[in-house]
């Protein structure tokens, strides 16, 4: 399903068809449908990425839902900074930010049994992201 490009965010950039790559969710299941960046919804002059989530996935017999996420750049930016940290610490690396806080020790068990559980689908976009960011000149 094509982001609609008729509602307050403007994308720029898209993913249509989301839902077929939603890691593993299945096609049919998943309400999120199209990835985008591009103006904001609360000002036209920022930039924001969005999750564009339909209450179907069917336009014909549903709507965007509302809570279709949308985020500032820096904070999606800080989200994977946090994904960063949380690997190195479950992977017991000693150079975890000191703003990253472990709330709940018996928790961190059932973080790292999800990602282990589902590193087919993660480690190859963690891999993805890691190849975009060293062919960019920062």
């Amino acid at each position: 399903m094509e982001a609609p490009r008729h509602l307050a965010h403007k994308p720029v950039y898209t993913i249509d068809n989301y839902n077929l790559r939603d890691g593993k969710n299945n096609p049919e299941s998943t309400d999120a449908q199209a990835l985008t960046i591009g103006n904001s919804q609360w000002n036209e002059n920022e930039i924001s990425a969005k999750v564009w989530r339909h209450t179907t996935g069917d336009e014909s017999t549903g709507k965007w839902s509302r809570q279709s996420e949308e985020l500032p750049l820096h904070r999606l930016i800080d989200l994977n900074i946090l994904l960063a940290n949380v690997l190195a610490d479950l992977q017991g690396e000693k150079n975890v930010a000191e703003d990253v806080k472990l709330l709940n020790l018996n928790k961190r068990k059932v973080i790292k049994s999800f990602i282990e559980d589902n590193k087919d689908i993660l480690y190859p976009r963690l891999t993805e992201l890691r190849r975009l960011l060293n062919e960019i000149n920062l």
